[in-house]
């Protein structure tokens, strides 16, 4: 706002306000551009009708108070409106974590079915996750290589924030993929258990619509999917340039979250292997019946 708004918005002098627009999102920065422009077209309307019945000004003076207000704005982070930026981002980590998820899902219960479920141990199933995690990883790094290099993608920040920030989506999808599909009978049913919570982050991670404009409640539900944090971090690295100390509070947020679902993935895995115990221990020592003589 510049100095002596209020005063000069009475006179004919030019007041210009700054606006910084976070254009990431063109679609909806440009509804909001629509908006204040309107805005700003009615204050001036308002402003010199008042002048025009209270002083009696002319018809170059109100035409001059009719367009006293001004905006000069400025696009962030996205300058040219670039699909690239947005959409086309969006969906590359939607349908990597998708492919990810049909690959992993599908472990618990492929392992059940050979037998071989019980005989490792949570961590050897985790480290199951590993070679998919790094062609998961591998394929984003190469998809925005070639939206920066072919594409008009802006990438403003450090490669080796991103990649930490890669690795632990890739942990925490890895991981609530084997919790969604341990009880499922098969692969085939597990893989179709990747809708409840793959598109959810998806849709609320600020891809489809700001996140903002939800209620808080909702917003602090939806830190559930992994893909909400693989997002935010997608945003704030790869087109707002943050450091490691900018993001240092959403990263340790992250780690508490994947380390949360590790806990769950070892709980449940020793819950049924002492299910398992039981159920032979009780088959082993049920009294057999004297065949008569």
């Amino acid at each position: 706002m510049p100095d002596g708004f209020e005063k000069n918005a009475y006179t004919t002098t030019l007041n210009s306000i700054g606006v910084f627009y976070d254009n990431i999102n063109s679609a909806q920065s440009a509804n909001l551009r629509g908006a204040l422009n309107a805005v700003v077209a009615v204050q001036n309307q308002k402003l010199g009708s008042a002048q025009v019945q209270e002083f009696g000004l002319s018809s170059e003076q109100a035409a001059a108070m009719m367009n006293n207000i001004g905006l000069k704005e400025r696009l962030l982070f996205n300058p040219t409106s670039s699909a690239s930026n947005f959409t086309v981002l969006g969906f590359l980590f939607f349908f990597g974590s998708m492919y990810f998820v049909f690959a992993t899902i599908g472990i618990i219960a492929r392992l059940r079915l050979e037998g071989k479920l019980l005989e490792s141990s949570p961590f050897d199933l985790m480290l199951r996750l590993v070679p998919y995690g790094t062609f998961y990883i591998v394929s984003l790094i190469v998809g925005l290589a070639v939206l920066r290099v072919f594409g008009d993608l802006s990438f403003m920040g450090n490669f080796f924030v991103l990649l930490l920030s890669l690795v632990l989506l890739a942990a925490s999808i890895g991981l609530l993929s084997l919790l969604f599909g341990w009880n499922a009978a098969n692969p085939g049913i597990a893989s179709s258990r990747m809708i409840l919570f793959l598109p959810g982050g998806f849709i609320f991670g600020g891809f489809t619509g700001p996140a903002d404009i939800l209620p808080s409640w909702v917003q602090a539900a939806s830190n559930i999917f992994p893909l909400v944090w693989g997002f935010r971090f997608a945003r704030d690295i790869i087109l707002r340039g943050a450091s490691f100390m900018d993001a240092a509070q959403e990263f340790g947020g992250f780690m508490i979250y994947t380390g949360i679902l590790g806990v769950l993935v070892c709980m449940r895995f020793y819950h049924e292997r002492k299910t398992a115990s039981t159920q032979k221990d009780g088959v082993n020592t049920k009294p057999t019946v004297a065949s008569a003589p």
